[in-house]
């Protein structure tokens, strides 16, 4: 399991790889998906994600699953992106850019809360 921490924004980012070397190309993709959550709540106080390879055999494809853990005053906000049961392997990027979106709709929803909006209004 290797580590790797960016700072971004007023935020750190820390990425974790687990059952596949770190990758540089990911590592940007998830500095840059942190990066685009500022814009919906400015008290990010950190950013973890584990990206683990679940299914390593040739067979059944590669199949990632990813967590994104974002700590903000008063809350965790835990995200689990699953593996998707399917015959074409699934890559990374494309399962942390899954995780980034159900990310931000939890910190906007958060934010609302926050706020004293009722979910689902402006």
């Amino acid at each position: 399991m290797r580590r790797l921490q960016f700072l971004i924004m007023d935020f750190p980012v820390q990425s974790i790889y687990r059952g596949f070397d770190r990758s540089a190309p990911l590592d940007r993709l998830i500095a840059e998906e942190a990066a685009k959550l500022d814009k919906f709540f400015d008290g990010i106080v950190g950013c973890r994600v584990l990206i683990e390879l679940t299914h390593p055999g040739q067979r059944s494809g590669r199949a990632f699953r990813v967590h994104v853990n974002l700590m903000v005053p008063g809350a965790d906000l835990a995200i689990v992106t699953e593996p998707r049961t399917s015959p074409v392997p699934v890559d990374a990027a494309a399962t942390v850019r899954q995780a980034f979106r159900r990310a931000r709709r939890r910190l906007q929803e958060y934010a609302q809360r926050k706020a004293g909006r009722p979910h689902g209004r402006p």
